[in-house]
């Protein structure tokens, strides 16, 4: 058998294991185990070794910390506090009410790390109160459902430790790395609800009576403690004081007090919190083995290196 049929097998094996419902850490793993079956006697201690090399990690620490802080914050009053500190500011704009929630899932995904979380946080306060006021529930729910994913892409996102883990780069550089796409995207969100909101004029509320400046800034008194929790986890990592691990133990702490002071979180809801970042952070970590299972496999079967050199030889072939 050639190494293009038998890596063609493999992809085809590993389609129909996801296929079939097996977990995506178990497919990998799978498949890993199958083609490291042909090329080494003994797969089962590269199995092990692989596993242990990819969740044995000091820097992976940081994953459950930000997964825990985000369960935390999930089921507290912050996405309360943002729609109000924020409304009075753009509650002029064309759009209206619909850029707080591209604020408030920014602002959040900021603390959070959770796309899913920063979603249905800010939408368990945001979407009834737009529907109230009579936003258009299709946009408002659309702003919702494109905002939250802003919590993939601004730091502390768990998918860029994921990544910044598998890949063996810094984490801190790789959130530096999302600050400025996250700002644009958000402008970006932010833009289309303007032009939207200009060329549908019947579809908007009546503008609500203005504010003065000292009432705005009574209501923008609730942003402090979303503030100083952003302060605490993004900015400690930004100036070097601390790494993204200690940043994140600082997260969970600084979401503790928060929600202790809040009177948010109830003993039933800290466990609850417990639960959910302990069943997260094991499906990630247990992918992550899965795949540098399959990596290592991959390396020894010699696909990666043939796959390479094909391409090189392609790219220097001379043309006509």
């Amino acid at each position: 058998m050639d190494l293009l049929t038998f890596a063609l097998l493999l992809l085809v094996l590993l389609c129909l294991l996801l296929g079939a419902g097996l977990w995506i850490s178990m497919a990998l793993a799978g498949v890993g185990y199958v083609a490291m079956y042909f090329v080494h006697p003994s797969p089962g201690l590269f199995l092990a070794s692989a596993f242990w090399e990819s969740t044995g990690s000091w820097t992976l620490a940081a994953l459950p910390m930000f997964v825990w802080m985000g369960e935390i914050l999930f089921r507290t009053k912050l996405s309360e506090e943002l729609f109000n500190g924020l409304a009075p500011w753009v509650r002029r704009i064309p759009g209206g009410l619909l850029h707080v929630n591209i604020l408030a899932c920014g602002i959040f995904g900021s603390v959070s790390g959770s796309s899913a979380a920063t979603c249905a946080t800010v939408s368990k306060i945001a979407l009834p109160e737009l529907k109230r006021r009579g936003y258009d529930e299709n946009v408002a729910i659309g702003s919702l459902a494109t905002s939250g994913t802003l919590g993939i892409l601004i730091p502390p996102s768990i998918i860029m430790v994921v990544y910044a883990v598998a890949a063996e780069v810094s984490i801190i550089r790789v959130f530096l790395a999302g600050c400025i796409p996250g700002l644009l995207v958000m402008g970006l969100f932010s833009a289309y609800i303007v032009v939207w909101a200009l060329l549908n004029p019947d579809k908007q509320p009546p503008r609500e009576p203005p504010m003065s400046l000292g009432q705005k800034l009574r209501a923008s008194a609730q942003l402090m403690p979303c503030a100083l929790l952003i302060v605490g986890t993004i900015g400690t990592m930004f100036v070097g004081w601390a790494t993204a691990t200690e940043a994140a133990a600082f997260g969970v702490l600084g979401s503790l007090i928060l929600a202790g002071v809040t009177g948010s979180l109830s003993w039933q809801a800290f466990v609850d919190s417990l639960k959910g970042a302990t069943r997260l952070s094991c499906m990630i970590m247990f992918i992550l083995a899965g795949a540098a299972f399959l990596t290592k496999a991959m390396a020894l079967t010699g696909i990666p290196a043939a796959l390479a050199e094909g391409r090189r030889i392609s790219t220097s072939a001379p043309t006509g």
